[in-house]
């Protein structure tokens, strides 16, 4: 055989060889072994946290499995396990300033994200810190850390601030979320600097409240002053929220006093809230069994709220079509109503939704003459209503002012 056929094929019988020799020696346990020990301690260095896994596995290089990876919080308590957390990427993004991942399972995962007691700031701050891409140049944006394809499943959350005693007033507690068994699927899951940007593709939950998420979808942004879900699709068994959230807030703090820091701009396309899914924030409506149908834009805060374009429908005795200023929502006892309304349907059973503190066109309707002028100037039968009131003391004063 010619040198010059020979040479090239050894050198190629050579490479092919080390190459097989190289892919052998990663499968072995050794070689994991190695790898889940530097990268143990290259963690725990780089967080300055406690950092564990039990077993690793690679597929030549372009997969890696972690199993039951657990990462320490600095209050010595769990931030992050997973019984089983495995990336797929292409070797060559290993090779750029940024960190990019094709794809993400977080499998049997619990997630513990919040505001440890006499702290101001989110116990995994320091993480996002640590793995943040850093821009060569200063003055640049920070390079952005992207997860092509992030899948949960039957994965818990559980956000919290230690500064706030447990709410037992209600089903729902604001400072001690936990949402169990997510399953689910975020689409170009991207952080740049304090933001994170990602399309929730599928998602479903259980909060321990026991208000169930079936399904949500949205583009959501996250950042330290903004929370958006555009294009969103949110269904419970009973509701169905559909087009667009925003939450704005000087810091994520003000989540801890959510009804009056938190400001809101909801657009509602089509959507309906049942009575049932409103009780797990609020004791005032427990008795109740209705489904409340919105459309229109709503702002402020949710003790605060301000719609110019709401249509509204309460089951089968209450439509309205107007203006719409709601204050003190949260305490039926002072809550008020302040309404400019272009079209009001005939409540056959208007007690039901009068309160304490209501107010239509300037009037306070706690006076009970007061709503049987209002009923009469806007052809509402009086007498009916009077007749159809469940409540013989508001049955006794209406009668005496009329």
């Amino acid at each position: 055989m010619p040198k010059i056929i020979k040479i090239p094929l050894i050198i190629l019988a050579v490479f092919t060889g080390l190459l097989l020799l190289f892919l052998g020696i990663v499968q072995t346990k050794w070689f994991k072994n190695e790898i889940k020990s530097h990268l143990i301690s290259y963690c725990e260095e780089k967080l300055n946290a406690k950092v564990d896994i039990n077993t690793i596995e690679i597929n030549y290089l372009d997969f890696i499995r972690l199993n039951n990876l657990y990462i320490e919080g600095q209050n010595q308590d769990t931030l992050i396990y997973a019984n089983q957390l495995s990336v797929d990427y292409n070797l060559q993004n290993l090779f750029k300033s940024e960190i990019e991942l094709d794809k993400v399972l977080l499998n049997g995962g619990s997630v513990h994200i919040g505001v440890p007691k006499n702290k101001k700031s989110l116990n995994i701050q320091f993480l996002i810190d640590a793995f943040k891409p850093k821009s060569p140049n200063p003055s640049k944006q920070s390079l952005p850390f992207t997860i092509h394809h992030l899948k949960l499943k039957k994965t818990d959350f559980h956000y919290f601030d230690d500064n706030y005693k447990v709410n037992n007033s209600r089903l729902f507690d604001q400072n001690h979320i936990k949402c169990n068994g997510i399953n689910g699927e975020l689409i170009n899951f991207i952080i740049i600097g304090d933001s994170l940007n990602f399309k929730i593709n599928e998602l479903s939950t259980v909060e321990n409240s026991g208000l169930t998420i079936e399904h949500i979808s949205a583009k959501t942004t996250i950042s330290s002053t903004t929370l958006k879900f555009d294009n969103l699709t949110l269904k419970t068994p009973s509701s169905l929220i559909t087009d667009h959230i925003k939450f704005r807030y000087r810091s994520y703090q003000d989540f801890s006093n959510f009804n009056n820091q938190v400001m809101m701009n909801l657009s509602l396309l089509n959507s309906y809230v049942h009575t049932n899914d409103i009780s797990f924030f609020t004791n005032e409506l427990n008795t109740y069994d209705e489904t409340l149908k919105v459309n229109g834009t709503i702002t402020g805060k949710v003790n605060d709220l301000t719609s110019e374009n709401l249509k509204l429908s309460l089951g089968d005795y209450s439509h309205f079509d107007g203006e719409l200023v709601v204050k003190n929502i949260t305490d039926i006892s002072k809550t008020q109503f302040l309404v400019n309304a272009k079209k009001k349907g005939i409540l056959k059973d208007y007690n039901k939704a009068m309160f304490s503190a209501m107010w239509i066109n300037n009037i306070n309707l706690n006076e009970p003459k007061n709503i049987i002028n209002v009923l009469e100037s806007n052809n509402f039968d009086s007498k009916e209503f009077i007749e159809s009131a469940e409540n013989i003391d508001i049955k006794e004063e209406l009668k005496a002012n009329t």
